[in-house]
Parts: C-alpha cells; sequence; structure tokens
C-alpha cells in the first residue's frame, strides 16, 4: 500500500515555476501533474520525492500551505543594470547556499586551527623592491 499525500496546488505550481524546466519536459516526467493541481489524484510520497528532486525543492517545502518566499540572502548581489531579482532561480540558490556551507567550513576550520579573530593574520601587507647588498644568485644586481 502506498501512502499518498495531499498537496497545495499552489506549491506545487510554485515548484513547478521555480524549476524552469520546460512543459514538454515536465509533462513527460509528470504525467498526473495536472490531476495533482485539479485534485482528481494526490501524489504518493515517492512520487513526491521524485519531484523534489526534479524541481530542486527541499520536500518539506512541497509539505507547506503556501509557497515560500525565496529572496537571495546575499545583500550586495548584483545584476545587470542593477535591477532587483525578485524570483531567484533555483540554480543561482543552490550556488549561493553552497558558497554560504563552504565560508562557514573555512571558518570554522580556521578556528579550530587557532586562526580565530584573535590571532592576527600571519600574511605579507607590504613588500619593497630594495635588495640587501650581500645578495647572491640570479636576482642579485
Amino acid at each position: 500500500m502506498s501512502v499518498r499525500v495531499e498537496i497545495s496546488p499552489e506549491v506545487l505550481r510554485w515548484a513547478r515555476t521555480r524549476s524552469g524546466i520546460d512543459d514538454e519536459t515536465w509533462t513527460s516526467r509528470f504525467k498526473d501533474y495536472d490531476a495533482w493541481l485539479s485534485g482528481d489524484k494526490t501524489p504518493t510520497v515517492k512520487q513526491l520525492q521524485s519531484f523534489a528532486t526534479k524541481a530542486h525543492v527541499p520536500f518539506g517545502q512541497l509539505l507547506l500551505d503556501e509557497p515560500p518566499e525565496e529572496q537571495v540572502p546575499v545583500p550586495d548581489f548584483r545584476t545587470v543594470e542593477n535591477r532587483a531579482i525578485t524570483q531567484p532561480s533555483a540554480d543561482l540558490l543552490d550556488v549561493i547556499y553552497q558558497c554560504q556551507r563552504r565560508q562557514d567550513w573555512y571558518r570554522n576550520n580556521q578556528l579550530i586551527l587557532g586562526w580565530g579573530a584573535r590571532s592576527p593574520a600571519r600574511v605579507a601587507t607590504s613588500t619593497t623592491r630594495s635588495r640587501s647588498k650581500s645578495a647572491s644568485g640570479p636576482l642579485a644586481s
């Protein structure tokens, strides 16, 4: 026996739009999609998991009563002619979230290694072109 799940039609439409997949491909992947929207059929948990994977949507978001509002989590995201992004694509959000996870990992790794906020950075902040008179080798003048 398969477990069927009631899903809000608005959430299904949101996930479908968010995926950016063309209509022909979408209907070939999910033949019952229109029946799900109309309420004539309800998807099984397995069908919904497949739907979530192909639409790049977390499974839990499909169980919401209404679609979530997604915003770009970067305050200074530059666009062509500084236009605001009203509907970020799933790919854009995935890349931003992946970069944020990497930043968090790197920050934690540096804290573990003792390079925390209280430790001075051990990097060169300036250089000079002067050479010692005792220099020898190919760089000596």
